[in-house]
C-alpha cells in the first residue's frame, strides 16, 4: 500500500459496514467514506488540471457537506 486511498479501499473491501468516523451525532462506514472519496476525486479529476495543488478546508464533524 502506498497511500491513505489504498488504505481506505482496502478497509472498504474487508469491512465496508464497519463504522470509520464518528462524531457523537453521525457516523459514517468505511463503504461510505470511500464512496465520497471517489466522488470528491472524481470532481477534482473534472476541474482541476493534473498536478495542481488542490487545498481542503473541512470541519472536524464526521461529515462535511
Amino acid at each position: 500500500m502506498n497511500s491513505v486511498l489504498d488504505y481506505l479501499i482496502a478497509a472498504a473491501d474487508r469491512c465496508p459496514e464497519k463504522t470509520a468516523f464518528s462524531d457523537g451525532e453521525t457516523e459514517l462506514t468505511y463503504g461510505r467514506v470511500l464512496a465520497l472519496a471517489q466522488q470528491v476525486g472524481a470532481w477534482v479529476a473534472a476541474h482541476v488540471p493534473t498536478g495542481s495543488p488542490v487545498g481542503v478546508w473541512a470541519l472536524r464533524t464526521a461529515y462535511t457537506p
